[in-house]
């Protein structure tokens, strides 16, 4: 390891020690009751059908993403609960942001050592931000955690949807290295909307993660792959 990745894993780890530390000041937003029998069959019915899509996909998920981003519409729908019930909230909008950001920067340690292999081009960087990590955070932060806890806590609900996550992109080509990564991301993003109810700090975090540390490697010539 060069003298500059190490300065960049050790500028991660510093960030995401002050994000968590942050993070875990906050009380939680998401919690144990007021689950509907409606969200558990849409997580039953939605969750296999991505699976199977994923799965039996030759050339685009695109299908798989559609009904990531229609399933927890409909439910906010057809519960008459809102948009506010699967983690679409404004309030507080300025320091979720800002956390979601902070968090996201903290991906420079896995970057820098070779974890996550992506490069963020403009193709990648549209198609991430404006339709792939919307429709993850919403499915699985926004539906799945918030169903989920409703009926058995905040531990077991975020680990869940973080199996959920990671089991999704394995469907989807992943390898298990890879799924395990997508399983951590999916465990510390969990936590962050449990504790900001927001599914914009995660939306925020994600996109940061996917696209910042790997631009500034790619700037320096350190990126892998």
């Amino acid at each position: 390891m060069s003298s500059q990745e190490l300065t960049l894993t050790l500028a991660g780890v510093v960030l995401f020690t002050s994000s968590v530390y942050w993070m875990l000041k906050l009380e939680a937003c998401i919690t144990r009751g007021g689950g509907s029998l409606l969200g558990l069959l849409s997580v039953a019915v939605s969750y296999p059908l991505m699976l199977w899509l994923g799965a039996t996909a030759e050339k685009t998920y695109l299908h798989v993403y559609a009904v990531m981003l229609c399933s927890p519409l409909a439910y906010a729908v057809l519960s008459k609960r809102g948009i506010g019930a699967i983690g679409v909230r404004l309030r507080g909008a300025s320091s979720h942001v800002a956390l979601g950001f902070l968090l996201g920067m903290s991906s420079l340690a896995a970057v820098a050592v070779g974890l996550p292999d992506w490069r963020a081009t403009w193709g990648f960087i549209l198609w991430n931000s404006l339709l792939l990590i919307p429709a993850e955070e919403l499915y699985f932060r926004g539906f799945a955690q918030t169903i989920i806890t409703q009926h058995v806590g905040g531990l077991l609900g975020n680990l869940a949807q973080a199996v959920l996550f990671a089991c999704a992109f394995y469907a989807m080509g992943y390898a298990p290295t890879r799924a395990a990564y997508v399983f951590i991301a999916g465990v510390v993003e969990g936590e962050l909307y449990r504790r900001t109810g927001s599914v914009l700090s995660t939306y925020v975090c994600q996109t940061t993660a996917d696209i910042l540390p790997p631009l500034l490697l790619e700037a320096l010539g350190l990126m892998r792959g």
